[in-house]
């Protein structure tokens, strides 16, 4: 037994006298749903961009700013944030951040203060909400790993010539 599927929405697009069929909406609406997860998975983990990486195609990392990209990984929880305007340093987790490029908020948790010309600690609070612009704040990732750059190797032009 053969079961041929035919889908008829363009018909009805074009052919006036058509009929809808509404065992063909019913199938295109259920199957919309896995693909929507589908695709709101591919968007969300930046796949796309990962496959590239991995390939050695692109460089980009799929987010809309290295803030973004950074705030998003899953490696720099553990931070040391430089308020040099204020004279402040503040140690601690980033348990959420804002994502807009309009508001620039950070959420700390088990945050150490110190002042940071002299590194004498002010004290300690369990939660610290900070709004200060991006661009007047260090962020130190202490706890990443150095990469196999480490050292700063020779440029590939400087070893074919040496």
């Amino acid at each position: 037994m053969k079961n041929d599927v035919k889908f008829s929405f363009l018909k009805v697009l074009i052919d006036k006298n058509a009929t809808i069929n509404f065992k063909e909406i019913v199938f295109v609406t259920i199957l919309s749903i896995p693909i929507g997860f589908l695709f709101t998975f591919l968007l969300n983990y930046k796949v796309l961009f990962r496959v590239a990486h991995k390939l050695k195609i692109s460089k980009k990392f799929g987010d809309l700013d290295v803030w973004s990209y950074i705030m998003n990984s899953k490696t720099p929880e553990w931070v040391v944030i430089r308020d040099i305007e204020n004279d402040l340093m503040y140690e601690g987790w980033i348990e959420a951040f804002s994502d807009s490029t309009g508001v620039d908020e950070l959420f700390l948790r088990d945050v150490k203060v110190y002042k940071n010309s002299t590194a004498e600690e002010c004290y300690e609070i369990p939660g610290l909400y900070l709004p200060r612009k991006r661009e007047n704040l260090i962020i130190e990732f202490p706890l990443l790993k150095f990469s196999e750059y480490k050292g700063r190797p020779q440029r590939k032009e400087d070893k074919q010539n040496g």
